[in-house]
């Protein structure tokens, strides 16, 4: 999925008056109608919007959770890469899906993807995701923590 980063270096005060300077990375969607940054880096704290399991936009890799989960993760480490992170870096993902049935396969894709000690999780109930996907990964990243 081509995405577009942009960077900003910005100066601001502190409480005490000095300046700082904060490094930002914003990573935008290729369609411009979508009002939303996919991923947000500022210094080192990483947030990467829901990352579905499709291939091109609005394009589902398949009908199975397994696969549309496994792409989904793909997309997150596209766009993790993007801003300068890494899945190492990863420190809390909200998992949405639409059949609470399908959990244990993500524990199964997790366990694979991440390595220990993994990253908080949460799973969602979703009764719709875009495209009719059936699983959403949201991330949360430190780059450069030690976990």
């Amino acid at each position: 999925m081509p995405i577009r980063a942009l960077r900003h270096v910005t100066l601001c005060c502190g409480r005490r008056e000095a300046l700082q300077l904060i490094d930002r990375t914003v990573v935008q969607p290729f369609d411009p109608e979508h009002p939303y940054s996919v991923a947000h880096r500022i210094d080192n704290l990483v947030a990467v919007s829901g990352r579905l399991g499709v291939s091109a936009p609005g394009v589902l890799v398949g009908d199975s959770f397994e696969d549309q989960c496994r792409q989904a993760f793909r997309n997150l480490d596209a766009a993790l890469l993007e801003v300068g992170a890494i899945r190492r870096d990863v420190i809390q993902v909200v998992a949405y899906l639409t059949d609470g049935e399908d959990r244990s396969t993500l524990n199964v894709v997790y366990a694979e993807y991440f390595q220990s000690p993994r990253p908080a999780r949460t799973c969602v109930g979703a009764a719709w995701l875009p495209f009719g996907g059936k699983v959403e990964i949201q991330a949360l990243a430190l780059v450069g923590a030690e976990r």
